[in-house]
C-alpha cells in the first residue's frame, strides 16, 4: 500500500530491453515484470530480491556493426591499426560474426581487456561499452 492508502501490488520491473536477466540458471529477457503469485514458474518478488547477487545483466547487440557503433571513431582507428595479435583475432571474429554479439562473450571480454592493456580504451569505458 502506498501514502495515498492504494494498494500496489509488489512487482519488480527490469525496462533495460537489451539485457537479458539470469537468476539460478535461469534466464528472462529484458523486459519483463513480475508480480508474486504470477508468471508461469517466473520466480517471485521476494525469491527475485532475496537472490539478487545472481542476477546478471548481458548486453546484447543484434550484429557485429551494432557493436563497433559502441566505439568512437578514434577507437575504432586505433583498434583497426593495432599490432596486437588479440586485438587483431577478435576484430576478424567480429567481422566473421553473423548474428548477436554478447557482453558476456569471454572473447569480448579478452578484446576489450587487450585493448586496455594496449591503451586504447580505459578500464571505465569498457564499463561503459558493456553497460
Amino acid at each position: 500500500m502506498n501514502a495515498a492508502g492504494v494498494d500496489i501490488p509488489r512487482t519488480l520491473n527490469f525496462i533495460r530491453p537489451n539485457a537479458i536477466w539470469r537468476m539460478n540458471g535461469e534466464e528472462y529477457p529484458g523486459l519483463i515484470w513480475i508480480q508474486d503469485g504470477e508468471g508461469g514458474g517466473k520466480p517471485t518478488y521476494a525469491e527475485i530480491l532475496a537472490g539478487w547477487e545472481t542476477i546478471t545483466a548481458r548486453k546484447v547487440w543484434s550484429n557485429a556493426m551494432e557493436f563497433w557503433n559502441e566505439f568512437t571513431d578514434q577507437e575504432k582507428q586505433s583498434v583497426a591499426t593495432s599490432e596486437d595479435t588479440l586485438i587483431k583475432l577478435v576484430l576478424e571474429e567480429l567481422r566473421l560474426s553473423r548474428g548477436e554479439i554478447w557482453s558476456d562473450d569471454p572473447r569480448l571480454g579478452a578484446g576489450l581487456d587487450a585493448a586496455i592493456a594496449a591503451q586504447i580504451i580505459t578500464a571505465e569505458r569498457k564499463i561503459e561499452i558493456l553497460s
